[in-house]
């Protein structure tokens, strides 16, 4: 009975501490897009983009929205147009959003979801 009781706290305490700690990409989609590809680069001054390519998959066009998060840094938000405006992407076709990250090294954790509107 006292093993069992033990080994119940060792494993509370192992799921605890083991709670905060996944990484990865974490990626969330509408019905009506589809995300293709997420990968990381960085450019000339050493600040690490993320491309995520996308693809219209609702028959319709329309535009879309990336709310996207690196580690524990505020969520960003664009659009799928140039400088951030919605410009529609057609039907069955691919976009890839562009999104600096402000970090001189790659993310650990990253949460990347699809929307098609900001609310």
């Amino acid at each position: 009975m006292k093993k069992m009781i033990l080994l119940f706290i060792m494993v509370c305490f192992f799921a605890v501490s083991c709670a905060g700690v996944t990484g990865g990409i974490h990626k969330k989609s509408v019905s009506s897009a589809s995300i293709e590809k997420v990968e990381f680069k960085p450019d000339k001054k050493g600040n690490y983009y993320v491309y995520v390519t996308i693809k219209n998959i609702s028959g319709k066009d329309k535009p879309f929205y990336l709310e996207l998060q690196a580690d524990d840094q505020v969520s960003q938000f664009t659009a799928s147009g140039k400088k951030g405006q919605p410009n529609i992407v057609p039907a069955g076709k691919n976009y890839t959003f562009a999104v600096n990250t402000w970090r001189k090294v790659e993310p650990k954790k990253l949460k990347v979801e699809i929307k098609e509107s900001l609310r």
